[in-house]
């Protein structure tokens, strides 16, 4: 913080990241409120959101044990500070253009000692309320630390985005108001979520699985509003009081409520969360008893971007949705492919003639 070589905005920006990646910065007022000195609302959404993706990079990549590509390759990549969005826009068009007639469909779970429980169908308490109780009403009294966007709002860009929050990600939540400060990265991200979380776009996990890793992922790192969002498609999948208790405490490698290949999932997602499963090739070798190599990968995918998530959220103190505005009973496990490639066109299709650019950054004192 005393060096030279940073500007006071850059000092700040180190700041936040290394609070936001020890899961302190929930806590941190007196931090906070340095950071917020040199950041509007909407560059502090960014920041957030790019610290919270660089965790959720080191831990897929670490716990896979990616290894450094050769250089040439590295400089190869790193060409620009700035994206060509013409570039991102063809991708898009590609994307649509190769859209499979068919995806696979995911692989079994296998079958818990005590069998099944039927889907609750939204019924009964949401997950924070059974694993963090008393945690929403924290969140309530101390408020948010953006403003959350209106969802009336008569900005384009950020009425389209509440419009896919809607179809795809539950309503339009407080997050969603949170992300609508950053539109045109909020737009892009929801492909990408949705294709994570739910059956149907070619991946091989259950939805139900991954909001298993999903939930114990953010019991680890204490996110009570993750925990609250995923309740409706939880209770949808068939996730029970029982098995939400089951997972967020201790003894879920023993309860019959789960599977082996269950039990395996949550073991990875709670390593993944404590950036132990790096070292840990005991762990490793349990989950690969139970899974192929890319179900490996999309279930460590599912489990790092909650990692992020869990960040952003609790970095930021967004509260948990009351009312009409928490996400509706009833959300489906399986999203239509046809309904994220019409929603892909029409993204390229509003594609703006230019974007924001970036703020200049103040010089250091050197």
């Amino acid at each position: 913080m005393e060096s030279p070589i940073l500007s006071p905005r850059e000092r700040a920006a180190v700041l936040w990241a290394e609070h936001v990646t020890r899961n302190t910065a929930g806590d941190r007022d007196d931090v906070y409120e340095e950071v917020r000195k040199h950041y509007s609302d909407a560059e502090f959404v960014e920041l957030t959101g790019i610290i919270g993706f660089f965790n959720r990079s080191n831990r897929g990549q670490d716990s896979l044990h990616l290894p450094l590509e050769h250089q040439d390759e590295v400089n190869k990549i790193k060409t620009s500070v700035r994206a060509d969005t013409n570039k991102i826009r063809a991708y898009l068009d590609l994307l649509v253009e190769m859209w499979p007639d068919d995806f696979p469909q995911p692989n079994g779970d296998g079958e818990p000692e005590a069998g099944r429980n039927g889907s609750e169908n939204g019924a009964g308490p949401r997950f924070d309320e059974i694993l963090m109780p008393g945690a929403a009403e924290g969140l309530s009294a101390q408020g948010p630390r953006v403003p959350l966007i209106d969802t009336a709002t008569s900005d384009p860009d950020a009425a389209f985005y509440f419009r896919a929050a809607k179809q795809f990600l539950g309503g339009k939540t407080n997050a969603a108001r949170m992300w609508a400060h950053i539109p045109h990265v909020a737009k892009l991200m929801v492909p990408f979520m949705v294709a994570i979380l739910h059956e149907g776009l070619g991946g091989r996990l259950s939805t139900r699985l991954k909001l298993m890793a999903a939930l114990k992922t953010s019991r680890v790192n204490e996110s009570a509003y993750c925990l609250a969002q995923m309740t409706a498609l939880g209770r949808t999948a068939g996730i029970t009081d029982d098995l939400a208790h089951a997972i967020g405490g201790g003894d879920y490698m023993i309860s019959p409520l789960l599977s082996p290949r269950e039990r395996a999932a949550v073991l990875w997602a709670e390593h993944v969360a404590m950036y132990t499963a790096k070292t840990r090739d005991d762990i490793f070798e349990e989950v690969r008893k139970h899974y192929s190599d890319p179900e490996i990968v999309e279930l460590t995918a599912l489990c790092t971007l909650y990692n992020m998530m869990n960040r952003v959220y609790k970095s930021l103190r967004i509260p948990i949705e009351t009312g009409d505005a928490f996400p509706a009973k009833g959300l489906t496990v399986r999203v239509e492919p046809d309904s994220i490639r019409n929603y892909i066109q029409e993204l390229t299709a509003s594609w703006p003639a230019s974007f924001p650019v970036p703020n200049e950054e103040a010089p250091a004192l050197l």
